[in-house]
């Protein structure tokens, strides 16, 4: 029986791994540890799209812009082709509070805040119109 169960734990994390794009690996952490907030949150907002998860999606996002589930189709219709983001030229503001990121090879995707009060960093526009 633990074999069944673990096997089948195996398979269900195979496919979990598989079925979207991984922003936050190991070696992206490790070479920008200081980017570790934002990384998050970008894959975050990779998953909740792949998985249409309007809720977690808008959770990434700041609270201020007032977005609604109305923006979700256009946003994950723009993470069907996610842009893979250079990490080394992410621009800091000079309080390091705010980091906006970039595609590779191309021009800038988002910029996050980070929400003093409870550590996350959450997008602070609506990058993908």
């Amino acid at each position: 029986m633990k074999r069944i169960a673990l096997f089948t734990l195996t398979a269900l994390l195979l496919a979990a791994c598989n079925s979207g794009l991984t922003v936050a690996d190991k070696d992206v952490l490790k070479t920008y540890p200081e980017l570790e907030g934002t990384i998050w949150a970008w894959q975050s907002m990779v998953d909740s799209a792949a998985a249409e998860d309007c809720e977690a999606f808008l959770e990434n996002m700041r609270i201020t812009l007032n977005l609604t589930e109305e923006v979700c189709p256009a946003a994950f219709a723009y993470f069907e082709e996610t842009p893979i983001v250079d990490w080394s030229r992410t621009d800091w503001s000079a309080s390091g509070g705010k980091a906006k990121i970039y595609e590779m090879g191309g021009g800038s995707i988002a910029s996050f805040i980070n929400n003093e009060a409870d550590g996350s960093w959450r997008a602070d526009e609506v990058f993908w119109e």
